[in-house]
């Protein structure tokens, strides 16, 4: 896939189905609409593409058979794009996904505790022996 038409058509060639999806405004353009392409696997899960722009795309794998009601509900995602991706790469992680039941295939997202964070820039945690032998 080399291409924003490469990208497309591996999305149809692949049983996707495409939808015009609400349309937006950004720096005072109007976007009339933008394009969703679905793809249904075995219930309960759906692959979902939105395409704002060719630099602007968000792919998702979603559990629809979650408590909430909606799809885009972060409990029901199971893997997800970084938002605003570049269309061929986006669909290529997408496509590169095991398939739901597979060994691999993502199932629901597991998000980190709040309480959980980074060394602060130029911190460095300490090394595994080191911190393993202030437990003993």
């Amino acid at each position: 896939m080399n291409s924003a038409d490469d990208a497309l058509r591996a999305l149809v060639a692949r049983g996707f189905r495409m939808a015009n999806a609400p349309g937006y405004t950004v720096n005072g353009v109007e976007i009339p609409f933008t394009l969703l392409y679905t793809f249904a696997w075995e219930a309960p899960f759906i692959d979902v593409v939105h395409v704002r722009a060719e630099d602007d795309v968000t792919a998702i794998r979603a559990n629809a058979d979650g408590e909430k009601y909606s799809l885009f509900d972060p409990d029901n995602i199971g893997w997800k794009s970084r938002d605003g991706g570049d269309l061929v790469e986006v669909v290529a992680d997408l496509l590169g996904l095991p398939a739901p039941g597979e060994r691999g295939a993502p199932t629901r997202q597991v998000r980190a505790p709040s309480r959980l964070s980074a060394p602060e820039t130029g911190r460095s945690p300490l090394p595994l022996p080191s911190a393993l032998s202030m437990v003993s």
